[in-house]
């Protein structure tokens, strides 16, 4: 019983995970590169740009989040949409 518990267990996180990825575009971070982080730790540049995590986000980087929360990978930004 204790195996067929555990299995269900992994197999249910690793498609909890597989689904959490599966909207980031490809282009931007081959579906495994991205993560969530906190959106306050963006900071606006004031020029179009965002800067987080020692990296600078040009606008064509920069995308619309479609979980509501902000994620980061070497070649992506998304961020909450704005109303």
């Amino acid at each position: 019983m204790n195996k067929f518990i555990l299995t269900t267990a992994l197999l249910l996180f690793f498609t909890g995970v597989a689904l959490a990825h599966s909207w980031y575009p490809i282009a931007c971070c081959s579906g495994s590169d991205c993560a969530p982080i906190n959106c306050v730790d963006i900071i606006d540049l004031n020029n179009g740009n965002l800067w987080y995590g020692g990296m600078e986000y040009t606008k064509d980087m920069i995308h619309a989040s479609q979980d509501k929360l902000c994620h980061a990978c070497p070649r992506c930004l998304f961020i909450q949409p704005t109303s």
